[in-house]
């Protein structure tokens, strides 16, 4: 995920507007920008463990600077994804607008950041988040393979049969009184 930090330390000022589900990839991609418009219907966040994958280590590390590390432990230890209104109350997200309003407001926030001068927003960019970009680009090379072997253990496998199976069982909440799914049997 080489495009996320360098998203995240882009010289360009930049927005995302979600308008609905962000999971996971999309969650991060969301939160290496700088301005978050999200709808006031739809779900956020990181929630690779109700899968069986653990979060990266630098996604979890961008949500705990974003909203704290006690909320980050939170949501990243139970994989919950969180409402507009939950997310705007932690700082996931900037501004929660109606569905239909989701690109104009983004376009607004761009006129605006457009006008701050570049070159002191590019410095203070680099000020903020070059260690933390550097330290994630290095480490690259070992999270896939740890990904890789956690990917194809057992365990792993069956809990990601059993999401596949709830997702095309139309059971796309993936819970039941509650409660995750457990995985299924595997033989």
């Amino acid at each position: 995920m080489y495009t996320c930090s360098r998203l995240y330390v882009s010289r360009l000022a930049t927005i995302s507007a979600i308008r609905g589900a962000c999971p996971a990839g999309g969650c991060m991609m969301s939160m290496c920008c700088d301005h978050r418009v999200m709808s006031s219907v739809g779900s956020i966040g990181l929630n690779e463990v109700q899968l069986g994958i653990p979060v990266p280590k630098y996604w979890g590390l961008l949500m705990a600077k974003l909203i704290g590390a006690k909320a980050a432990d939170k949501l990243l230890l139970t994989g919950k994804l969180i409402s507009p209104a939950e997310a705007k109350a932690l700082g996931m997200v900037d501004q929660v607008v109606d569905k239909g309003q989701v690109l104009e407001a983004a376009e607004k926030v761009m006129a605006q950041l457009v006008k701050v001068p570049g070159g002191a927003v590019k410095a203070t960019k680099i000020s903020l988040r070059e260690d933390f970009c550097s330290a994630w680009q290095k480490y690259y090379v070992e999270e896939p393979r740890m990904a890789w072997a956690l990917l194809n253990s057992p365990e792993t496998l069956r809990t990601l049969e059993a999401a596949l199976q709830r997702l095309s069982s139309g059971n796309k909440g993936g819970q039941s009184n509650g409660r995750p799914a457990q995985p299924a049997a595997r033989m």
